[in-house]
Order: C-alpha cells, then structure tokens, then sequence
C-alpha cells in the first residue's frame, strides 16, 4: 500500500509541502536571551517592603525571528511568588511570561531569588 502512496505523484507533492513547512519552521525560529529583565513579587501585602536580589535575570526566548529580535525586558514578566506574607527572607522559584504573542520562555537564568520581606518601619 506504501508502495502505491509513493508511486502517486499528488502523494509525493503534498509529503514535499509538508517537509517544506516543517523546515522552514525551524528555521525561521530562533531563540534569543534577553538581559535585565526585572523581577517582580507577586501577593505580597502592600504594608511590607519587598527586597528580591538579583533584582533582573536574563531570560531565553524562543519564536518567530522578526518578534524575538525586537523583544524588549518590558515585554516579558518574570515574577516570584513567596509561601507566607510575612516579615523574612525567602528563596523563591521564578516563572516567567512572554507578552509577545507566538513566542515561549525557554529558561530563566537565575531560576532563583531571595525575596527579603520586611515591615515598613524595619530595614532588611
């Protein structure tokens, strides 16, 4: 049956086309880092002083050339949640979100920060 399909010159042309769209796929994606990205604490009480450091990361991004290459640290959201809202110093596990749409995060260089949690009236 195989033997029939490749004997077909349609079959041919359309697993051709196919191939072509797979290759150019890849090609025309690249993957980029993108320095300075600011790192942001997410429900965290208002009433409390949020410390993160580093304060930026870098992050690697992969998608279309042309969105990649004039990606901004604007652009993508890298943010840290802590388990308690209470005064302390937490490692946190970063995650973050590209707004550029067609594109996806491929890692977060440092994955990690220390949030430092104090009270207004306190310094870290």
């Amino acid at each position: 049956m195989i033997d029939r399909w490749l004997a077909n010159d349609w079959v041919l042309r359309v697993l051709s086309l196919l191939l072509a769209i797979g290759i150019w796929a890849q090609v025309t994606l690249t993957t980029r880092t993108v320095s300075g990205v600011p790192v942001t604490v997410s429900r965290v009480d208002s009433s409390l002083r949020v410390q993160v450091s580093p304060a930026t990361v870098s992050v690697e991004i992969r998608g279309p050339s042309a969105i990649v290459n004039s990606l901004r640290p604007g652009a993508i959201r890298v943010y840290a949640s802590v388990p308690y809202a209470r005064p302390g110093t937490y490692t946190a596990v970063l995650q973050a979100q590209s707004q550029a749409g067609g594109t996806q995060v491929v890692v977060v260089t440092p994955d990690r920060v220390k949030v430092t949690l104090s009270t207004a009236s306190s310094s870290p």
